[in-house]
């Protein structure tokens, strides 16, 4: 925890305490000591409020501001639990107040008391009338504690010891004026001033008897009732007294009170000189005096039984008397201490056995006493008994050794006595070797040691720790268990008859402390008959399909399984040949004749004699297929054969079907590899679905029949095209009959045009004019095709269609625009108004860069003659309007202009002359 500080506050009805910088109200405790009311705030701080028990009161307003919240007094004493009420006598609990000692080692004054007790010092004339304020004082304040304590038993309901601690605390502050009127500086010249208020004041001082919380106890009558007044000089303080058990004599604990001396030395302190009386259980057994100091010493006259005893020292002097209570516990001997494994640790039946190097040990003590726990004489641990006498501790690692260990348990109760008891726990955590297991001589048939019996209730023996468990599985059923004897041996007898077969017989041996060990295990077979048989040829030597005892070898080499070790005679009834041969440990066999098989059905009958003796016959055909198969057809399911022999498909997964020997199988080559296998049906036909899509373009595949016997045919090649995209026709003018520009199908012939194209090879190719056919034709091998229009066609536009029809039958067209333009009309020229100076019209111009314009068929080429040389062109616009500037300078004089135009279709014109002068001079 951390340091306490203590801060004062003296607090009046009014007041309101600052205590937010110390931390909320939440887990602040209060308490009262005296008219004090001490604070502890959640940060430690201890705040003493003086006389805030008084200001506190039904009608006063103190209040206390936390961080959190402001709570007024009333409130706070509310909370007050009893148990937190430290009402004091006045002369140990008034804050601040000086007590009259000569040493001056009371407690410390308040400023207000010490300012009050200064200025006494310096007025002693006037201490009789301070000693009456005082008195005045003290009656008031008596008065206001009385009144607290009302209200203190309507807030809290308080018990009846609570009514007597504050009664008392009002008794005690009669003597407030008494205490704070004297000092060391006027002790002298007040004597006597002090000592009658003292008196007066002691012959006031009334103790109450207990208030009843149902009643108001009223004011106090001292200075009212004069025969309730007492003689101040009977009053005398108690002398104090202190009782103990001699450190000596203080056996265990030293504050318990508890000891194990049978006759105890007591110490003590009271008044110097004063005769001490010693009380045992309320009688006198003896007494002792005081020493110069105080001190006194006592040793109990008789050997006092284990118990508790009640001790009181009543102390007399001249001046008073006093006394102290003290009880002590006598306790010599304590309990045998016992301890056990715990259930959960120890072994059942087995007193001290534990499978584990940390075990739990519990037992029984002289309550509250402690426990030593030794393994070997080494203290390993130590652990309290609690209040029933109960205590239990759990072994560490490496506190306890594999096998035996000695414990030993020492109980030492608070008196300081001890006993002890001693056993052993052995520790067992290494579990058994595996045990061993075989069959019984009596039980092992034909062949020793060969885990082959033919009796069906075997016996089996093995060897295993002494004493252990051993329990008998087989596969995963429990048989039962049997007890190793002391020679470590054991055996078992199955009690319910096995069939034949294979069989797992399995044993593992559990020790007394509950540890397993490894599985031991042992296969055997139970074989009363010939249970099995099998023959095949050799995979080696089974052509075609494997396992279908077909092959084209005429000496196959046979292979098979049956019991191990059995003698196997095998003839062929197609050729007589006989084979004697021996199976292995395993039961395996192979044999081969040693001479040809015939063509078709061999018959073979097995005898086998088992090493039990045991006999039996096994029949086995196979067949001999020397001669291949005829070659297989093949073809596309859906395809087209073009002229030029080409088979055509335009499915781009396409599927083959075709004809073999029935049940023989199709090895489908790709590329000169095997691509995939076709199983012929019955039928002998078969048929094949591609899987993954073919690219466009050509493909050969081969394709062999194998039978049965893995005889193949002859390989058939099948090649054939896959075309998925349709080609579109094209065409254009031959040209011979494309005028003008090529390529615009724009011509000034009219009749017997020849169109040109291409299309699919071998395509059907149809022609129209305006949606109407005129005439088909036929695309050649590599797709070419020409078509002669043999129609006369007048001067307009056409629109030629061209149709493709492939060899699949897809159709794809196209469509062109065909002029036919025969005639352009005559051009004109004129010199253009921005060229003819002077009179308009007249021909006569000043500029010798004439620009001339007119008018020609739209998008013509106008070609300008000069007195008949070429001079430029010019390009009519779509309106036909065409305009020429000359760039270099006419002489002047007359020039006759000509223009010639050509369309677009080859036409051409000719204008007439036009004359003109160039006039630049006059």
């Amino acid at each position: 925890m951390g340091n306490k500080s203590i801060q004062k506050f003296f607090a009046d009805q009014n007041s309101v305490i600052d205590l937010s910088s110390l931390g909320n109200a939440k887990g602040a405790k209060v308490s009262l000591s005296g008219p004090d009311m001490n604070i502890t705030t959640p940060r430690g701080s201890v705040i003493i409020v003086n006389g805030a028990l008084y200001s506190s009161i039904k009608g006063n307003n103190l209040a206390v501001k936390f961080k959190d919240k402001t709570i007024t007094g009333a409130k706070i004493l509310g909370s007050v639990d009893l148990k937190d009420i430290q009402l004091e006598r006045i002369d140990s609990s008034l804050v601040d107040s000086a007590q009259v000692e000569k040493k001056g080692n009371g407690k410390r004054r308040n400023k207000k008391e010490e300012e009050e007790l200064k200025k006494q010092l310096d007025d002693a004339e006037n201490a009789k009338k301070e000693a009456d304020k005082a008195k005045e004082e003290a009656e008031k304040a008596k008065e206001a504690a009385e009144k607290a304590l009302n209200e203190a038993f309507e807030v809290q309901n308080s018990s009846k010891q609570m009514e007597e601690m504050l009664q008392e605390f009002l008794a005690d502050n009669v003597a407030k004026d008494n205490l704070a009127q004297q000092s060391d500086a006027s002790q002298q010249n007040t004597q006597a001033k002090a000592t009658q208020a003292s008196k007066q004041n002691d012959a006031e001082k009334v103790l109450p008897q207990p208030i009843n919380k149902n009643t108001s106890t009223g004011k106090s009558n001292s200075s009212k009732n004069e025969e309730n007044k007492l003689d101040a000089e009977s009053v005398k303080e108690p002398l104090k007294v202190t009782l103990a058990l001699a450190a000596e004599s203080n056996s265990g604990s030293k504050d318990d009170s508890i000891t194990n001396f049978t006759k105890p030395q007591f110490v003590g302190s009271t008044a110097p000189n004063a005769t001490v009386i010693i009380k045992i259980n309320g009688i006198a057994v003896g007494q002792a005096v005081a020493d110069s100091l105080g001190n006194f010493t006592f040793t109990a006259p008789e050997t006092l039984t284990d118990g508790t005893y009640n001790l009181e020292a009543e102390a007399k002097t001249a001046d008073g008397s006093g006394s102290a209570k003290l009880v002590i516990t006598i306790d010599s001997v304590t309990d045998k201490p016992t301890f056990e494994l715990s259930p959960e640790s120890s072994v059942s039946g087995h007193k001290g056995l534990t499978p584990t190097l940390t075990p739990s040990i519990v037992g029984t003590a002289e309550e509250n006493a402690k426990v030593d726990i030794y393994v070997d004489n080494k203290l390993v641990a130590s652990v309290d008994v609690d209040k029933d006498g109960n205590w239990s501790y759990e072994f560490k690692d490496n506190e306890l050794s594999e096998g035996e260990n000695s414990i030993k348990v020492v109980a030492v109760d608070k008196a300081g006595n001890k006993n002890e008891t001693t056993d052993s726990i052995i520790t067992d955590t290494i579990p058994p070797e595996k045990p061993t297991i075989e069959l019984d001589d009596s039980s092992d048939s034909g062949i020793k040691n060969d885990n082959i019996t033919n009796s069906t209730l075997p016996t089996f023996i093995g060897v295993a720790e002494p004493g252990s468990t051993v329990s008998i599985y087989l596969g995963l059923k429990h048989l039962g268990e049997v007890i190793v004897a002391k020679d470590g041996t054991w055996s078992y007898t199955l009690t319910t008859p096995l069939k034949d077969g294979e069989y797992n017989i399995t044993a593992t041996a559990t020790d007394i402390a509950g540890h397993t060990s490894a599985t031991a295990n042992l296969p055997f077979t139970i074989d009363t008959r010939i249970s099995y048989f099998s023959a095949e040829i050799e995979t080696t030597d089974d052509s075609g399909i494997v396992g279908d005892n077909v092959t084209n070898n005429t000496r196959p080499t046979f292979t098979g399984k049956t019991e191990p070790n059995a003698i196997i005679s095998v003839i062929n009834s197609e050729t007589g040949e006989e084979v004697v041969f021996k199976a292995n440990d395993q039961g395996e066999w192979t044999f081969n004749f040693t001479s040809d098989s015939v063509e078709g059905i061999n018959n073979l009958t097995f005898t086998v004699e088992d090493v039990a003796g045991n006999k039996k016959d096994f029949s086995f055909s196979y067949v001999i297929d020397t001669i291949a198969p005829l070659p297989p057809t093949v073809s596309l399911e859906d395809y087209v054969v073009l002229p030029n022999g080409i088979i055509l498909s335009g499915n781009d997964l396409p599927a083959l079907v075709g004809t073999a020997e029935p049940k023989s199988t199709i090895l489908l080559m790709r590329d000169g590899k095997l691509y995939d296998s076709i199983e012929v049906d019955s039928n002998g036909t078969w048929n094949y679905q591609f899987s993954n899509k073919f690219l466009q373009g050509a493909y050969d595949i081969e394709i062999i029949s194998q039978d049965a016997a893995g005889n193949k045919s002859s390989t058939v090649k099948y090649s054939f095209t896959i075309q998925t995209e349709v080609v579109p026709p094209k065409a254009e003018l031959d040209a011979s009959d494309d005028s003008g520009a090529k390529g615009d199908w724009i011509t000034n012939k009219h009749n017997a045009l020849t169109l040109l194209g291409t299309a699919d090879r071998f395509a059907t190719v149809n022609i129209l004019i305006d949606g109407k056919t005129i005439g088909v034709t036929t695309a050649d091998a590599d797709g070419n095709w020409n078509f002669d229009i043999s129609r006369n066609l007048s001067d307009n536009v056409y629109k030629i269609t061209v149709e493709s029809i492939d060899p699949l039958g897809r159709t794809s067209s196209v469509d062109y625009q065909l002029t036919i333009d025969s005639f352009t009309p005559i051009p004109t020229v004129m010199l253009h108004d921005s060229a003819d100076s002077g009179v308009k019209g007249d021909m006569i111009t000043k500029i010798n860069t004439p620009l001339f314009t007119g008018m020609a068929e739209a998008n013509a080429k106008v070609s300008i003659y000069v007195d008949g040389v070429l001079s430029g062109e010019a390009i009519a616009g779509d309106d036909g309007v065409w305009n020429f500037q000359f760039t270099t300078a006419l002489s002047d004089g007359s020039h006759d202009v000509t223009v010639k135009v050509e369309d677009i279709a080859g036409n051409t014109a000719s204008s007439s002359a036009y004359n003109f002068q160039i006039v630049t001079q006059t």
